[in-house]
């Protein structure tokens, strides 16, 4: 943003350094006029934003098969996560998952 420019006027700059732009691509080519000074800060958005280093990026496909024994399991207040039990039923789920947030409410608010 230009000193003392307003968010309309920069709109509206932007607006017209775009449009400008578009013409020069569609008369093929061109010099670039020239750039704001350079006192102007740019200002870039996380979509626009090229990262600086490339980082290797593995596929993942969801199976269903996760292995949850890796999990980090804790103890609340004398009550142990297990994670999930083989062959427990919903209401086994429900019951052993209900001690698990009582004891870990109960240890948060400092019991």
């Amino acid at each position: 943003m230009a000193a003392g420019e307003t968010f309309e006027q920069k709109v509206a700059r932007l607006k017209q350094l775009s449009a400008a732009a578009k013409q020069r691509a569609d008369e093929g080519g061109g010099p670039e006029p020239e750039e704001a000074p350079a006192t102007e800060v740019v200002e870039t958005s996380a979509e626009t934003a090229t990262p600086t280093t490339a980082t290797p990026v593995s596929e993942h496909k969801a199976t269903g098969n996760a292995d949850r024994t890796l999990m980090k399991r804790a103890t609340y207040c004398g009550v142990v996560d297990t994670g999930p039990v083989a062959g427990e039923t919903f209401q086994e789920k429900v019951a052993r998952l209900a001690k698990v947030s009582a004891a870990a409410k109960q240890r948060a608010d400092g019991g």
